[in-house]
């Protein structure tokens, strides 16, 4: 994932186009739509990965009614009647035809939710797209596009609960009619004109080889509704959304089977799992863990501690704390900083062997020492470096300034153009996103008026200028 547009969505009264990138930072004042812009990069991971309606009131990220997400433009006393995500994808699958597609998705009201009323993918490098639309009629229209023709079809619809599902499926019927003769013809009831019959049987080889390679893209490994093997970006394929508050921490802890959550109130459990079940895992992450306990000075030791020697009954997390004495005690979680209790979750989640994909970190830096918030800059550069995707909302400029000072110095496997800064900036048209870069010497480029003018101000003030 490259690139993500949006238009007349919350705060974005005006079309924005933001870069992403293996590790994207979202800078900004308050209130300014960053936590917004993470919620919608969730919903688009959904309509491609999970194939069904998002929740837009998912519990990281409740966006509430299509009212509240809609752009209310009041300078222009206006409300829109629809919001518009496009994402940019590029392929890490070498078998693909395809080099980068684009999804696009327009969404209108329904039932005082949002509905997704068009659904488009393209080749970004040529004419071939799809696009399916919803029709008052209780149909969804189906348009393929190549070069130089245009066939449409009309199919009825079969449930209109989950539109998103609809639409698969008609790309699905697409498919079996492009690639199979016997299909094509069943087919034929669906085309809406004698010259959509025409041009369907006019399509060459080729055409309808990238077709099919356009509609296999949105697929994903494990599922086999289009036959296919492999989606279009492996990094995808899974999605981790951590709130910024964590859960509490406790002294003593039940295995319950907790699931996953977006606080984190499952990664004791989960840390305890790995210790009793996979006593290599578990020497690899706590080797992890404590190289940035040490690197941070939060901690030396990290250690789950059981009750009973079955290893099945309550358990304890402890930490040995930094310069501690031989022979003292361990101590546990509750009575370290809160900073370690609510960093946990994030180290866990990405020093997991198994932890591959996308991860939405909303302000990581909370409770810790900006010692450790910088160091947290180079966990995050090494974390990126190694095939993980992040997007991480952050006021941290500890943070920021690390992975700058380690692009420059190479104190990880990342490089400059891994590394993209949106800079959310509030403005009488609603808020606009830049997208930064950085140099190889970690300088930022390309920045607009006004970015870091308050540190600036600030330095000046200490210094009595």
């Amino acid at each position: 994932m490259h690139r993500i547009d949006l238009s007349n969505f919350r705060c974005f009264y005006r079309e924005q186009n933001a870069r992403l990138a293996p590790l994207t930072l979202l800078v900004g004042e308050n209130s300014t739509g960053k936590s917004s812009f993470l919620a919608l990069i969730r919903i688009m991971w959904h309509l491609l990965k999970r194939r069904r309606m998002p929740n837009f009131n998912d519990p990281t990220f409740p966006l509430g009614g299509f009212d509240e997400i809609v752009s209310h433009n009041l300078n222009k006393g206006s409300q829109g009647k629809t919001f518009e995500a496009n994402i940019y994808i590029k392929s890490t699958n070498t078998r693909s035809k395809l080099s980068s597609i684009c999804l696009e998705v327009e969404f209108s009201e329904y039932q005082s939710a949002p509905r997704p009323v068009e659904f488009r993918v393209f080749n970004t490098k040529d004419n071939t797209r799809i696009i399916m639309k919803y029709t008052k009629n209780d149909t969804i229209l189906v348009s393929i596009y190549t070069e130089d023709k245009e066939v449409s079809m009309l199919f009825p619809l079969m449930d209109d609960s989950d539109l998103i599902q609809e639409y698969y499926f008609c790309a699905h019927l697409v498919r079996q009619a492009l690639k199979s003769k016997q299909a094509r013809i069943s087919m034929e009831q669906f085309l809406i004109t004698q010259s959509d019959y025409v041009k369907i049987k006019e399509l060459n080889n080729e055409e309808i080889d990238m077709l099919c390679a356009l509609i296999d893209s949105l697929n994903d490994r494990r599922s086999v509704d289009f036959g296919v093997t492999e989606p279009i970006d492996s990094r995808l394929s899974e999605l981790s959304a951590i709130a910024p508050i964590r859960s509490r921490p406790r002294r003593t802890y039940e295995q319950t089977g907790n699931i996953r959550d977006h606080e984190g109130a499952y990664i004791p459990e989960y840390l305890a799992s790995i210790y009793r079940q996979n006593k290599r895992g578990w020497r690899l992450l706590k080797q992890r863990l404590e190289q940035f306990g040490r690197d941070s000075g939060l901690f030396e030791k990290i250690n789950v501690e059981f009750f009973r020697t079955n290893s099945q009954g309550p358990f304890q997390i402890q930490f040995q704390k930094p310069r501690e004495e031989i022979g003292e005690l361990p101590s546990n979680i509750v009575d370290m900083g809160y900073g370690i209790s609510q960093i946990l979750p994030i180290l866990t989640e990405l020093s997991a062997d198994e932890s591959e994909g996308l991860f939405l970190l909303q302000q990581p830096e909370v409770h810790l020492h900006p010692k450790a918030q910088a160091e947290l800059g180079s966990f995050f550069c090494q974390a990126a470096g190694h095939g993980k995707m992040l997007v991480v909302e952050t006021h941290s400029d500890y943070l920021l300034d690390r992975i700058r000072i380690d692009v420059r110095d190479g104190g990880s496997s990342i490089t400059h153009d891994m590394v993209s800064i949106l800079y959310f900036q509030r403005n009488s048209s609603g808020v606009e996103i830049a997208s930064l870069r950085l140099d190889e010497n970690g300088n930022i480029i390309d920045a607009p008026d006004g970015y870091r003018d308050f540190f600036m101000d600030e330095k000046r003030r200490v210094l009595g200028l």
